[in-house]
């Protein structure tokens, strides 16, 4: 009677067990297939959009931003490219207005280019101190104005400097100019 006893006892165990192992079973693979469909969910949304929850809002709205970027970066382009011209056509003119930077490439005492003006049109020249001073280049940017600087000393042509100038007035310090520039004080 006894062994019987365990007998059945042996069977109820044995029972739990095989509930206990199905329903892990169960779960383990409900998980498995929870996970593998929200990974889908999660994959498929990257490339289509989303088929429920505030994803196809979110998605919707995520688009409608992409086309305003879009167009803000072609604003920017085109605001870019209308300051480009811009400051070519300042850099171009005759006026002076605002602020500038030359490099000058020479101050000579009795020696006048004058006679060549018309040919040298893009040499200015300004008598400042009894001297003639003669420059190249109108840039309202320092940085340029100094790479242009580096290049004419490549050249060959050595003591050249960057002179600033504020609506056509030379300054006697070249900061006073590169601050203004940066506060774009030109019109």
């Amino acid at each position: 009677m006894e062994s019987e006893e365990h007998y059945i006892e042996f069977e109820r165990e044995n029972d739990r067990l095989r509930e206990g192992k199905r329903t892990v079973t169960t779960l383990l693979i409900i998980f498995i297939i929870t996970t593998v469909l929200s990974i889908g969910y999660i994959a498929l949304s990257e490339f289509d959009k989303p088929l429920f929850g505030k994803w196809p809002k979110m998605a919707n709205e995520y688009e409608a931003m992409q086309i305003r970027v879009d167009s803000l970066v072609y604003m920017k382009y085109t605001i870019d490219s209308l300051a480009s011209s811009n400051m070519i056509l300042a850099e171009n003119s005759e006026k002076q207005d605002g602020v500038f930077f030359e490099v000058q490439i020479g101050a000579f005492e009795k020696f006048n280019l004058e006679k060549y003006k018309a040919q040298l049109a893009k040499l200015r020249s300004e008598n400042v101190d009894k001297m003639d001073k003669y420059s190249l280049g109108k840039f309202r940017n320092y940085y340029t104005a100094n790479a242009f600087k580096r290049d004419i000393e490549k050249m060959g042509i050595k003591g050249a400097f960057i002179v600033g100038k504020i609506d056509g007035q030379r300054v006697d310090d070249i900061s006073k100019a590169i601050k203004a520039s940066r506060k774009k004080i030109y019109r």
